[in-house]
């Protein structure tokens, strides 16, 4: 049986992406520092470290600090430090398009309200984590902020193997906000798209009681939107609009969250029985690893190929990037590791304890089905 690998040649890594659709991005990390790495801080001799994210098995994605040139890092949890060699990734992005802002675990909950925190991993079966910062011995330290943990959302660093645990500490933050709007549409508005007119459209925000801030569209001059809850409700307060500044990012692939949506630069992994466009998939499976899934436009839900086939609906992210950097190339299971000499083939995934998963596709029963390959 012939397998096509997902590969794209490694001089075609970095390409100019106009207009990127989010200011950071995660990348394997191996010891060198991408040049678009963003800055975490400054060690108290002055050096640049930078923010990571590593997988521990049966525990998480954790927020980590990277060293230049240091291969491992020290993932923190409530009661332990454990030193992490594999499976660990490096934020990138625009500089200009996040910020350190003060908070602490009082006030984090309420002030997420109107800011959008970057997310830097999850605890297994508790929740997302925050990143966050502090300066602690004159240098400043990475953590991971327990944000979701309602009346416990402290800041877990690493100090010299030992656990810290503060309650003030900064938080890193995307450069688009929420505002209130009365009917006027602030200069910076994000346009969500056009109506029938042609006219702009815009993003909004609305918080009904008992059931939360909803997402609506806001038309320029109406103050009144519909909020798509159990129906349609029209509200006429507490409504905001986003504002954000995105400029073109340098990147080759990167893996995006997926919500059921599919981004602008989303990568097709080919078509199904009915000409529509399938995209490629990551999904993390909890004692399992990080799994190359297919993922079908508006369906949020994937199928994980381990252990027969499992259904997952959360951390889930899809596949991104030029479309012309990439190329499938045809191998066999026999050939695999010759063909991939001078090569880079994408890196989807992993499986706890048996080592990192390529991207594959076959044709079969008249559609592209897209999976992992065991390499």
């Amino acid at each position: 049986m012939f397998l096509r690998i997902f590969s794209f040649v490694a001089t075609l890594a970095i390409t100019q992406a106009a207009s990127a659709p989010e200011d950071h991005y995660w990348r394997d990390y191996d010891g060198a520092i991408p040049e678009d790495a963003l800055h975490g801080g400054e060690s108290s001799n002055g050096r640049k470290f930078y923010i990571g994210q590593a997988y521990v098995r049966n525990k998480g994605l954790i927020v980590v600090q990277i060293h230049p040139g240091v291969k491992t890092v020290n993932a923190v949890f409530e009661d332990k430090v454990e030193k992490v060699d594999a499976h660990i990734k490096i934020l990138c992005g625009n500089p200009n398009e996040s910020h350190w802002l003060p908070t602490n675990s009082t006030d984090i909950q309420m002030m997420l309200v109107d800011y959008n925190a970057v997310v830097g991993g999850h605890e297994d079966g508790l929740g997302p984590l925050h990143i966050g910062r502090l300066m602690y011995r004159g240098e400043d330290s990475i953590g991971k902020i327990t944000s979701y943990k309602p009346y416990g959302a402290n800041l877990y660093f690493d100090d010299r193997g030992e656990v810290q645990v503060f309650t003030t500490y900064e938080v890193l933050v995307h450069d688009y906000y929420w505002r209130d709007y009365t009917g006027t549409i602030p200069e910076d508005a994000v346009v969500g798209g056009k109506d029938v007119n042609g006219k702009d459209i815009y993003i909004g925000q609305a918080y009904i009681k008992n059931e939360g801030l909803i997402v609506v569209q806001i038309y320029p001059g109406v103050r009144e939107v519909q909020a798509p809850i159990k129906g349609i409700k029209n509200v006429k307060k507490y409504t905001k609009v986003v504002l954000i500044t995105v400029s073109a990012l340098q990147e080759d692939y990167t893996w995006r969250e997926y919500t059921g949506s599919i981004p602008p630069d989303a990568v097709v992994g080919g078509e199904d029985i009915n000409g529509k466009h399938i995209y490629i998939g990551q999904a993390y499976v909890r004692n399992e690893g990080l799994i190359v899934v297919q993922i079908y436009p508006g369906v949020r839900a994937v199928s994980a190929p381990i252990k027969g086939v499992k259904k997952v609906d959360t951390f889930i992210k899809i596949l991104c990037g030029p479309q012309e950097n990439f190329y499938w190339m045809p191998a066999t299971f026999s050939d695999l590791h010759l063909a991939l000499v001078g090569k880079h083939a994408v890196i989807g995934g992993h499986e706890d304890g048996g080592g990192q998963l390529n991207v594959g596709r076959i044709s079969h029963e008249g559609e592209i089905k897209i999976g992992k390959i065991t390499a």
